[in-house]
């Protein structure tokens, strides 16, 4: 970003670290800034695993759906939305039980 504070791509990763790291309010940002790419198949899938990763399963379901609205037929989406799911469901019985 020093170099292209245009990059949506850095803003991406930048995002995608973010999230990582708890920081929601800075990944969202971030994000924004990251225009299109916010819905690529890659990044943004990334960007749903990193939330969920987080244990913020709600954004990363949304994160995701978003991504999954612009590539249907994305199987990394797909198949990451269905993990996140999973483990929503395994956290929800775990803490029933």
């Amino acid at each position: 970003l020093r170099t292209n504070p245009n990059s949506r791509f850095a803003h991406m990763r930048l995002a995608i670290e973010y999230a990582r790291l708890g920081r929601t309010e800075e990944a969202l940002a971030e994000r924004e800034r990251a225009g299109h790419l916010a819905a690529s198949r890659k990044l943004g899938t990334a960007l749903g695993r990193a939330f969920a990763a987080d244990g913020d399963f709600e954004r990363a379901e949304w994160q995701l759906r978003q991504v999954l609205e612009a590539h249907p037929g994305s199987r990394f989406a797909k198949e990451s939305l269905e993990r996140v799911q999973a483990w929503r469901a395994k956290l929800a019985e775990e803490r029933a039980g």
